[in-house]
Order: structure tokens, then sequence, then C-alpha cells
């Protein structure tokens, strides 16, 4: 079997991979590695083939030396001597079959060796993936803001690091500035620090990564302006 028909039914999740979601110098990375390792266990499969042909040559010589020895022990006329010769060459039979089973046993070895890497690439792909998912965690990007009953929108572009969001903020009223908080599972806080106020408000909401939305509560902190000091914000994402 070449490697390409065995890949097919071990490893075709990542025969895909440059497709998929992880940065694309690390999939080129990651296939470059997968098409070197696939090229090898190639070459130790038929290596393993050539063993193994080696091998059936071994047993049927052993078998064929057993069957000549099966007639002589029935021939009334063996001498011997004849046994004598016949136990040798089965002796050394015996030697050779057990020599090129070892040989077989070594090249198949090899060969899983070969397909473990390709597993180990598989598995590092995924890793790679999940890291990059657990980093991001669907948060990262631009997002437009709506905050009620205060009638006030805006922008949020958020970046992300395992459970840590920081990012900027532009508000229809002119407001800009930073901001840094936490995204834990869905739940997702952040603090508003103002260019020129400092901090002025916290939002509180709930990621749902499937629609890109965001829905919560915002606290503001300057409350002498009469103005509400809290109420329901909504986001949508526009770009990972």
């Amino acid at each position: 079997m070449r490697a390409s028909r065995l890949l097919l039914y071990c490893f075709v999740p990542l025969l895909s991979f440059p497709t998929l979601a992880a940065p694309a110098e690390t999939a080129a990375s990651l296939q470059s590695s997968f098409s070197a390792e696939a090229g090898l266990l190639d070459e130790e499969i038929a290596a393993y083939g050539r063993a193994r042909g080696r091998e059936r040559r071994a047993v049927a010589d052993l078998q064929r030396l057993n069957a000549e020895l099966d007639e002589l022990i029935e021939d009334p006329n063996a001498s011997l001597s004849h046994f004598t010769r016949l136990e040798e060459e089965v002796g050394v039979a015996i030697e050779e079959a057990c020599t090129r089973a070892k040989q077989s046993a070594a090249a198949r070895q090899r060969m899983y060796d070969r397909m473990r890497r390709l597993s180990g690439l598989v598995q590092e792909y995924e890793m790679t993936e999940e890291r990059r998912q657990a980093r991001s965690g669907g948060i990262a990007g631009t997002w437009r803001i709506e905050a009620q009953p205060i009638d006030l929108y805006g922008v949020f572009e958020l970046e992300a690091e395992n459970l840590v969001v920081t990012g900027t903020y532009r508000m229809s009223n002119g407001n800009q500035g930073a901001m840094r908080g936490t995204l834990v599972g869905d739940r997702l806080e952040l603090d508003m620090i103002d260019s020129r106020k400092g901090a002025v408000a916290t939002v509180k909401g709930v990621l749902d990564t499937v629609k890109g939305e965001i829905r919560g509560r915002w606290f503001a902190f300057d409350l002498s302006a009469g103005r509400p000091s809290s109420g329901d914000w909504t986001a949508n994402k526009t770009n990972p």
C-alpha cells in the first residue's frame, strides 16, 4: 500500500489544513513537514514491501524443505544421510526465515514511527488551532456598538490573548480611548478609559460567536452629568 493511500485513511484532517483557520505561515510550515514525512513514509512502506518479499521467500523455502522432510519420512528407502542433509538445510532455512521475519518487523516499526510523526503533525495543527481560538475567543476584530437608552453609537477594535482583551473605542459623541478587560468563557467585561477623562465606564456582556454578537449592560462612573448611569448595549462583528 502506498503512503498516499494510507494517508487517506489515517491523516485526512491534515491533508486539507492549508484551507483551515490556522495562521497561513503555520499551516504552510506544517504542510511542508507533512509532505516531507509523507515522502519518507512512502520510502518506509516500499522498504517494508521488499522486506516482506524476502520473508515470504524464506518462509516458502522452509515450507518446501519441511514438505520434503515429511515425504522423506514416508519413504522406506530413505537413508540417514538424506535425513541429515535435509535437517541441515531445514536448520539453515529456519535461521533465514527468522532473520527475514525480524527484518520485516523492524521495517514495520520504522513505518509506524513515520506514521506516529505524521499523527504528531496532525495533533500539532489541532493544538495550534485550539491556541489560536483560545487567544481570540471569537472576540478579536471590529465591532459596531449601540448603547441605549442614551442613543450612542461607536466602534470597538478588540484584540485578545488568552483571557485578556484589549482594544480601542470611538463613540458618536466624540469620545475615544482604550479598553481592557477579560473574556472568560462567553462572559466579557471591559473597562473603558477615555483619552481625556480617564476611566469612564464598564461594559459587560455575553459573546455569541455563532451570531457574531454581544449583548449586555454598560455602567458609567460619572454620575453627575444627569444622564442614565447604566443601560443596555449590543455589538455586531463587522470583520474577523
